[in-house]
């Protein structure tokens, strides 16, 4: 995987995983709705609502659940980088897609320092890390 693959992918993945889990509650109100609980066995007509409703809230449990390992992937990445302060930037800037100024805040550091020579330091570091995994 490359940076830019990698900075892609950690910037939506976060949101891609809260989407499913919003959609998975929505999908489960809707059941609630049709039954009495949750946990009840839904109705064993052919293609009754709660069966389909069912089906959709499985297969966003597994799509979650294919999303946390990949995340899993991206923080086990990050945590190969040695710098600190390397690991702070890249994971607000490419992760949680913070600013260079409050990544500067959060830093303790100009954002000139931040979005100039820290940002190449860490780069470098991760283009290594990712070719090894490569």
């Amino acid at each position: 995987m490359d940076f830019k693959t990698f900075r892609e992918h950690a910037y939506l993945i976060y949101d891609r995983i809260q989407d499913k889990k919003d959609k998975l509650e929505e999908i489960r109100e809707r059941a609630r709705r049709c039954t009495a609980t949750w946990d009840s066995p839904p109705v064993k007509s052919r293609g009754s609502r709660v069966e389909v409703l069912s089906c959709e809230a499985v297969e966003l449990e597994e799509q979650i659940a294919q999303l946390q390992k990949y995340a899993a992937d991206i923080w086990g990445i990050l945590r190969q980088l040695e710098d600190p302060r390397h690991q702070i930037l890249v994971e607000n800037r490419y992760v949680y897609g913070k600013s260079w100024k409050e990544v500067a805040f959060k830093l303790r550091r100009t954002s000139d320092y931040v979005k100039g020579k820290l940002h190449s330091q860490a780069l470098q570091e991760l283009e290594t890390i990712l070719d090894k995994s490569a």
